[in-house]
């Protein structure tokens, strides 16, 4: 049987969550167990696996890529917007290369700053601005509470043993 690492994850959190802690008196293990309840719940939104975490930032990557690539049309040594991925590749891989592609971009506009109108650059700048608050929110929507009670006093609340669902 093939599960995703998402599930897996959430399984040994909810296992410990479930199965372990009820049997742990002491509170200074209590709460190192909540904290490694909230690294697995953590770790399974932010790994390759997890295109929940992966595919919004997949599509801001292209939405920036599709706002430069007129900006850059037909200026000399301006690096290409897109980078091809290899064939197959994971959505983790398209999204590092498209990532790098774009970095590259922001980075030579920067350095060419001269080259470029003074509206191309401010718009290249506010598309780079876009994608980082962009890329900000979902991290902001993606992550777990972290259970700061639980951790500290190795006693349950509600929220502790609630999954979160992005």
């Amino acid at each position: 049987m093939n599960n995703s690492l998402s599930r897996l994850y959430e399984g040994m959190a909810a296992s410990l969550a479930e199965r372990i802690l009820p049997h742990v008196s002491d509170d200074f293990a209590r709460g190192q167990a909540y904290g490694v309840i909230y690294l697995l719940r953590c770790l399974s939104l932010r790994t390759d696996w997890s295109d929940a975490y992966l595919q919004p930032q997949w599509e801001a990557l292209q939405a920036t890529a599709e706002r430069l690539r007129p900006l850059l049309a037909g200026v000399a040594g301006a690096p290409p917007v897109d980078a091809p991925a290899p064939a197959g590749a994971t959505l983790h891989v398209r999204c590092e290369a498209a990532r790098d592609a774009l970095c590259a971009t922001y980075d030579w506009a920067e350095g060419h700053a001269a080259s470029l109108t003074p509206l191309a650059l401010a718009a290249i700048r506010d598309a780079w601005r876009g994608y980082i608050e962009i890329d900000l929110k979902q991290e902001l929507r993606m992550r777990v509470p972290l259970p700061y009670s639980e951790m500290s006093t190795g006693q349950a609340t509600t929220a502790a043993t609630t999954k979160v669902n992005p």
